[in-house]
This record gives C-alpha cells, sequence and structure tokens, in this order.
C-alpha cells in the first residue's frame, strides 16, 4: 500500500492529531509485510511506484508508550526495500500541535507548537555511557533533536540467543536526525548504536523533507548491508548464530524491525530542548507470552514489525496513473498481484468504468480459479467463445454473482458500487470470513437508495472501509465504478481477506 507525503500526500495520507488520552490497554500489531527487490530514489519523499512496501503504521494503536505518563505526541508510517545494496528504509512523522502533557518534572501542561526539533549536536543529555573524553562518550540516540530510529533483528536471533542480559536485550539502531546547514537546508545525520556506537552518515545515502510546514519530516534512506551485518554478526559474536548479505536476501527470510522516534520539545522557561517520550511499535504478545506494550523499553523481544522478504517489485509504467495519486497503491497491488493490468503498455485509463463481465474476471483472479471447465452459460447474454463466459459461469456457479432478470447477465453494463459490494460481500461469506460488519448508512443522504438486495453487503463494505462515501454526505450506491476506484477496492479486500 504506498502512499506517499509532501508532493505525494494523496497516496501516504495525513494523519488526525489525536487528543491527549492514557496508553491504550493493548496494541494492534502490524501485520506481516512483504519487502520487495527495488531501488527506490532517495530523494526524500516517498513515491508511490518505486517499489516500497505497504506502509507500517506508527500511531496510537501500535506503539508503547515507554515514558507512560506521557501522551503520544506523533503520529507516522514507515515502508521498506531492499536491494544489492543495502535495506531501504523510509519515513514519515506528523507532530501533534496541541498537546496536553507532562513536563520533565511531571507537571502536566499545555503546550502548542511541537513542531520538529532539528539538532545541532550529539545527544550529551542522553548518553548511554559516560567517558572522560568527547570521543569516549557513547551516545544512545546520537542526536539532541527530534530522533527517528529504526531497529533490526533478523529471524529474531537476538532475541533468542540469550545473550544474559534478561530482558535487556537490544538489537542495532540506527538513528536518523535533522540538521540546518549553512544554507538554511536541511539534511540528515546518522548514528548508529547498540552494537557499534559510531556517526555512520557518509555510509548511508539519505535524503529529507521536512512537510506540514515545520510539524512533519519524511526521510528516505539505503543502509549498506555490510554495517547491517557487521552490527549484528558483533552482537552475536559469541552464538553459533550469523548472517550475511545472501541470507539476508533470500526470499522468505523474515526480519523483526522497531521504529522509534524520540520526540522532543523546546522548553521556552528553561531555554533548552526537553523530551516528551520514546514511542516504538511493538508487538502483541512477545514470545514468552507477556504483552509487547508492557515490556520496559525498546528490546529485542518486543520489536513489533515483521518484514519478509519477497522478490521484484512491480514497478508499472502507466503515464496515466501519477505517483502520487490517490489510487496508485491500488494500481501497483493489483498489478503485481496480476488481478488488473493495462488498457496498453502505457496507460492504465484509471476513468473508464468498470462492467460486470471485468469485475467477474477480476474476481477469478483473485481465487485463482481454474476456468477450463466453464465454457457455456446459462445467461441468454453471455454468449460460449466469448472471453468473459468462463468467468461469469464461474461466479455464478460458485455463488458469487447473480443475473439482472430475465435470463440476462448484462456483462457489458458498468458495475455499480453497491454491486462490487455484493461480488465482494458474496465471495468473502462463501469463504468463510466475517461479513456481520454493518455500518450505519444514514449519515449519507442518499442511503435510502441502496437497493434492497444489496443493503447487508454495503453496510459490511462500508464498515470495513472497501467503499467510502464519493463524499461526506454521499454514497453514491448506483453509481460506476471505475477501474482506479476499483483498484483500490480490490487492494483493501484482498489484504482483509488474507489477515
Amino acid at each position: 500500500m504506498k502512499k506517499a507525503i509532501a508532493a505525494a500526500l494523496a497516496a501516504l495520507t495525513l494523519f488526525a492529531a489525536l487528543p491527549a488520552a492514557a496508553s491504550p490497554n493493548g496494541i494492534v500489531e502490524n501485520p506481516v509485510t512483504e519487502v520487495r527487490r527495488a531501488a527506490p530514489d532517495i530523494d526524500g519523499v516517498i513515491g508511490g511506484n518505486e517499489g516500497w512496501s505497504d506502509p507500517l503504521y506508527f500511531d496510537y494503536d501500535t506503539v508503547g508508550f515507554f515514558w507512560r505518563f506521557l501522551p503520544l505526541t506523533t503520529d507516522g508510517k514507515c515502508c521498506f526495500a531492499y536491494g544489492e545494496e543495502g535495506l531501504y528504509f523510509a519515513a514519515v512523522v506528523h507532530e501533534h500541535d496541541h498537546i496536553v502533557a507532562a513536563d520533565q518534572n511531571g507537571v502536566y501542561q499545555e503546550f502548542s507548537g511541537n513542531g520538529l526539533v532539528v539538532s545541532d549536536g550529539f545527544d550529551v543529555g542522553n548518553e548511554a555511557h559516560g567517558g572522560g573524553s568527547y570521543d569516549e562518550k557513547i551516545y544512545e540516540y546520537g542526536w539532541n533533536g527530534d530522533v527517528i530510529t529504526l531497529m533490526i533483528d533478523p529471524g529474531s536471533l537476538i532475541r533468542d540467543v540469550g545473550m544474559g542480559w534478561g530482558d535487556r536485550r537490544y538489537t542495532p539502531w540506527y538513528s536518523f536526525g535533522v540538521f540546518r546547514g549553512e544554507d538554511g537546508g536541511e539534511y540528515l545525520r546518522v548514528y548508529a548504536s547498540h552494537s557499534s556506537y559510531k556517526e555512520i552518515t557518509d555510509s548511508v545515502r539519505s535524503a529529507v523533507s521536512i512537510i506540514d510546514d515545520g510539524y512533519g519530516w519524511e526521510i528516505e534512506a539505503l543502509i549498506p548491508w555490510d554495517i547491517i551485518v557487521e552490527d549484528v554478526n558483533r552482537l552475536l559474536a559469541s552464538h553459533k548464530y550469523d548472517v550475511s548479505v545472501d541470507s539476508l536476501t533470500t526470499e522468505g527470510t523474515v526480519i523483526k524491525a522497531g521504529m522509534m522516534y524520540m520526540d522532543r520539545y523546546v522548553d521556552a522557561d528553561l531555554g533548552e530542548t526537553e523530551t516528551w517520550g520514546r514511542y516504538v511499535t511493538v508487538c502483541d504478545k512477545c514470545s514468552d507470552g507477556s504483552s509487547g506494550y508492557s515490556t520496559s523499553g525498546p528490546i529485542a523481544k518486543a520489536l513489533g514489525l515483521t518484514l519478509k522478504v519477497g522478490g521484484d517489485a512491480y514497478i508499472h509504467s502507466f503515464t496515466d496513473v501519477p505517483d502520487v495519486c490517490w489510487y496508485a497503491s491500488g494500481v501497483t497491488f493489483c498489478g503485481m498481484r496480476g488481478y488488473m493490468t493495462g488498457t496498453s503498455e502505457s496507460t492504465f485509463e484509471p476513468e473508464i468504468p468498470v462492467t460486470r463481465a471485468m469485475m467477474v474476471q477480476i474476481l477469478a483472479k483473485i481465487d485463482d480459479a481454474d476456468l477450463d471447465a466453464y465454457g457455456e452459460s446459462i445467461f441468454i447474454d453471455v454468449p460460449a467463445g466469448a472471453w468473459y463466459t468462463p468467468a461469469v459461469e464461474w461466479a455464478y456457479l460458485s455463488g458469487y454473482a447473480y443475473g439482472v432478470g430475465d435470463g440476462m447477465f448484462a456483462p457489458e453494463a458498468p458495475v455499480t458500487r453497491e454491486q462490487v459490494a455484493l461480488f465482494l460481500y458474496n465471495y468473502a461469506r462463501k469463504k468463510g470470513c466475517d461479513v456481520s460488519g454493518a455500518a450505519d448508512l444514514d449519515p449519507y443522504e442518499d442511503a435510502s437508495s441502496v437497493s434492497d438486495w444489496a443493503r447487508a453487503a454495503v453496510e459490511w463494505a462500508v464498515d470495513t472501509d472497501m467503499i467510502s462515501g464519493v463524499s461526506e454526505t454521499l454514497l453514491a450506491p448506483l453509481g460506476y465504478t471505475t477501474r482506479s476506484q476499483l483498484a483500490l477496492i480490490v487492494r483493501k479486500f484482498v489484504i482483509a481477506v488474507e489477515s
């Protein structure tokens, strides 16, 4: 699901600021996400057609608050890809503007203007270890401004080796901080910790974009495999395990990871930088049965991102699908899976209405159905030998599709939004999926125009966010479904069915 921020806002969507609240009682763990071989542009703007993975969420439901008395002050997402050179990592974080939170003394106050805090040096206030000279100081987060940190544990090896630290088993950390150049522009510096403790900026390709008038930032980076391999193996040195570039890039390899945010703010009264909190994506349940939320800090057993190495990413060549459009992730997903293709090598024609024949053909591809046995149809307007006849008959006999009356299927008729909902509802129900969700359609002015035979399906589709209104007040159930709309609907549907 690749969406973009800044120039790519339409694809990675903005995050609403959450009110100050108590920590959640549980964690909604991010799903296992396939990471594919690609070569994204490292330009600080996450592109929707560059081979990035589906985004992984960094929000109220998915993070642990490791300074428990503080509310979540940020929202974000991250995504991944890999290549011969290394692991690609991209992230975007939005700062909540208005916060009610405790200061460093535990005194609650209202705070506005919690924007990005750029760094101007090392995190001298958060030294992991002391040291007599500058060179001997070892820094935990690297930088004294806001910090995005990636933590990596290939195959959960670091979690599992029993390093004698009890719960304090750390993985390599790669921390990104924003600095301001003499020309007024921003750039990234990168610090490695918890294995090696050193700046690795010169070895990491990276770029940053400042977004939302300074209330957010977006980064892209390529971390070389040799750095990752060296850092992981340093932690595994006394054990029989080790990793290599080949083992990390073999299809099917699982890499546990976590994204942490160190959120700083400037205390105007004290005239110095303070910290709101450290937030990290955590698992729902750890391997020892404990809650990911209850773990004490960003340690190996609590990492909440699971990456699975896949094959080559699908990169489309459609000139009429902008990289940052709202449906780009749907087009990429459907193209990668083979559910929808272009109308030519260079065009997708996103605004063309989808016909009922096209709909059942796509459904057959989702099912990976064997259509060889379906050569004729009971419908009088579905002739033998037509390209869509096997799919129509398969869908009908499987209980996924019905005719429009008088013995006809209307294969060339545009499929309406409520018909799409019914096709997917029937398929999900027959496959044993939970279709009990039923959204209240009353907020939509045209809710009464939903056909009786489609109402349960539409309520379910809206409840699961597969179909949303064309505006805040209109659902348009009888409106035609375009190829762009269907691509995104199919993506949401397949992910929901597979989860």
